[in-house]
């Protein structure tokens, strides 16, 4: 086999012989490259890259013509995250080892041939390519066929973005090399060596000249990129200056149509400078003004506003749960005071349904509900809530007309102002309700800590002597129910200590932690059936939206004791044949949690009172649970409050805190 491949060898014509006759080599690129390589074209992958998309794929093959039209091997154009913009075949060698490499790959798409490391050329022409950009340099080297690689980086003034490669000489001829190859490769070894035989080598100062090409052709790439960056730049800048000339002339319509308008409302503008100077008049008369109580101050809103916007009526109310807990009214010159109406049975409840200002000025009376229509035949109606500093809203102030009005800008300006006027007030006077609470818990939590650690001690002597006088009598039965009576009456001061104790406790600063809102609630309900007579009762967790990875700051062992409460409360009313529901979602940056029973929920004139501490109506009960709940709930930064299910029985305990954010 070995004198076969030196026989054919000799064949060939020598370097000397191909140079002087240039007709024996020279051979049209289009001829020798029309056909694709039976994987087809693997640049069809390239869907972004920067050579490809700013060339384009037939000017590409026109420049790297330049230099395989000299030497009819290969060239290979490769962006910079080695995506091929261009391959070109032309050697019978070339061809045949990297389709037999692509074949051994067992792969259906380039893609995943190119991505499962047994494509040979694909690997051994990348890797050259990558140290070509990397070095930032030409490189030469051999590739895994035996093939001479020429490798040129393409760079513009910030970076490189791509490198062109050219194989150049002709395949080994050494036969041990060539039997290596096709072992490697998988193809039959006569095939390779008679491919190898019949491929002319090219004059070296051919190569160079192909070489040197090839470096024109870098800078040809690098011209063409960097002027279509330049044409994309100034498309973009032009396109950039007609939308600011756009915005800018549609800037100067409106102004020109409000320089028209304004000069048409002069008497208007006059008209609102006076209302604006009256209505600073009334702001500053009740801002140096001394009211005794909120109910005098807003008295003197209502009747402002009523001046100021022209109205028969106007009210201000402070906002209970379900019901406003006072309303002052301005009606047709008459100031009255009214205390705890439902929300739905006054004008002012309107304001409660939607954020922010809201106004009706045709057909009000669907709005209202019976009771409230008889305040005579409104038509217009405009109103907006009162909210503190942190958003809660505290009350609402509203208007309205018998006639059909618009409420212009400045009136809801005007609206504004006195309702952040009153929800100051209205703040400021919480505050003094909240610091005397502070002091008179503070001085509760001294006493009522006092109270239970001087009667736990005689409770459990009496406790004790109970159980020795028990022993004595030999669990007599004819004594029986009066020990059972003392233990059980123990047990309950024994409790009401417990709770004592507890509502006087303050949070520790120290026992405030990152804390799972899953793990309080699994630890709550375990903990509950551990010790509540109702273990049996079935609870139904719902975790909602991201609520199942929220975490809140808290002392978590005290708001699992606030669950614990909740949960004990609601099944001790709940019907024992349907589940109390733990509801637990997010709405906005608040966590809100719901205890749901299907009890008999609770009666309208004790909905002001559940938390007030010792009051109850279970039989048994202590009346603290609830006030400590609220307690350590409001120590915590959260609300709490109960409302009865209104789609069906029931009550609904609800809890809201802050919500830590990742």
């Amino acid at each position: 086999m070995d004198n076969l491949f030196e026989n054919k060898f000799r064949s060939l014509p020598d370097a000397d012989t191909t140079a002087r006759n240039p007709s024996n080599w020279y051979r049209p690129l289009q001829a020798l490259s029309a056909a694709l390589p039976s994987y087809g074209d693997i640049s069809s992958s390239n869907k972004d890259g920067l050579i490809l998309h700013s060339i384009g794929k037939e000017m590409l093959r026109d420049i790297m013509s330049d230099s395989l039209d000299l030497i009819e091997t290969s060239v290979v154009v490769l962006e910079k995250e080695c995506q091929y913009a261009l391959e070109i075949i032309c050697s019978p060698w070339c061809r045949l080892l990297k389709q037999s490499s692509r074949k051994n790959c067992n792969q259906s798409t380039n893609i995943d041939a190119m991505a499962s490391g047994r494509w040979i050329c694909h690997e051994s022409c990348t890797s050259f390519a990558s140290q070509a950009m990397s070095e930032n340099t030409f490189v030469t080297t051999t590739c895994a066929g035996g093939m001479n690689l020429f490798a040129v980086p393409v760079r513009t003034e910030k970076e490189v973005i791509g490198v062109l490669s050219l194989a150049f000489g002709g395949p080994p001829i050494n036969p041990q090399i060539i039997k290596d190859i096709a072992l490697c490769y998988g193809v039959d070894y006569d095939e390779l060596l008679s491919v190898a035989c019949g491929i002319q080598s090219r004059p070296s100062y051919i190569v160079d000249m192909a070489k040197n090409r090839l470096f024109y052709s870098s800078r040809l790439i690098s011209s063409i990129v960097e002027r279509r960056r330049t044409e994309k730049a100034l498309q973009s800048a032009y396109s950039d200056i007609e939308q600011r000339v756009k915005k800018r002339t549609a800037v100067l319509k409106k102004t020109v149509k409000r320089l028209r308008e304004e000069t048409g409302e002069h008497k208007k503008t006059e008209q609102e400078l006076y209302q604006k100077h009256q209505a600073l008049e009334s702001v500053y008369a009740i801002a140096t003004s001394v009211f005794n109580n909120p109910e005098e101050l807003f008295q003197r809103i209502v009747s402002e506003i009523a001046t100021i916007l022209t109205v028969p009526y106007s009210a201000v109310g402070l906002v209970g749960q379900n019901q406003f807990t006072v309303i002052c009214q301005f009606c047709s010159g008459q100031i009255t005071m009214e205390y705890s109406i439902p929300r739905n049975n006054h004008p002012c409840g309107i304001s409660l349904k939607k954020d922010g200002p809201i106004q009706f000025f045709d057909n009000l009376q669907k709005h209202l509900e019976t009771s409230a229509q008889a305040l005579g035949e409104m038509k217009s109606y405009f109103g907006m809530q009162i909210r503190a500093d942190d958003g809660e809203v505290l009350g609402v102030v509203c208007a309205m007309d018998h006639k059909s009005r618009i409420f212009s800008e400045y009136e809801f300006h005007q609206m504004e102002i006195f309702a952040r006027f009153a929800a100051r007030e209205i703040q400021q006077d919480l505050l003094k309700c909240k610091l005397s609470q502070n002091q008179e818990v503070k001085m509760l939590g001294l006493l009522t800590s006092g109270v239970a650690h001087e009667v736990r001690n005689p409770l459990n002597g009496i406790l004790a002597i109970t159980e020795a006088l028990d022993s004595d009598l030999g669990g007599s039965e004819e004594y029986r129910p009066y020990i059972d009576h003392i233990k059980g009456q123990v047990l309950r001061l024994s409790e009401l200590m417990k709770d004592l104790l507890d509502l006087g406790r303050p949070v520790e600063e120290s026992r405030i932690v990152k804390s799972s809102v899953k793990g309080i609630l699994d630890s709550a309900i375990h903990s509950w059936r551990q010790s509540s007579k109702r273990k049996n009762q079935k609870v139904v967790v719902e975790l909602r939206g991201d609520v199942q990875k929220g975490s809140i700051m808290c002392d978590p062992v005290k708001i699992q004791q606030v669950f614990i409460n909740l949960i004990d409360n609601a099944c001790s009313h709940n019907l024992e044949s349907l589940p109390v529901t733990v509801c637990a979602d997010c709405t906005d940056n608040d966590l809100v949690i719901k205890v749901i029973d299907k009890g008999t929920g609770i009666k309208q004139e004790h909905i002001d009172h559940v938390f007030e501490p010792f009051f109850t109506t279970r039989k048994g009960g202590t009346g603290l649970g609830l006030g400590i709940v609220k307690r350590i709930v409001e120590t915590h930064g959260g609300r709490i409050h109960l409302k009865n299910n209104s789609s069906s029985v029931g009550c609904t305990s609800e809890v809201r805190f802050k919500l830590l954010k990742d």
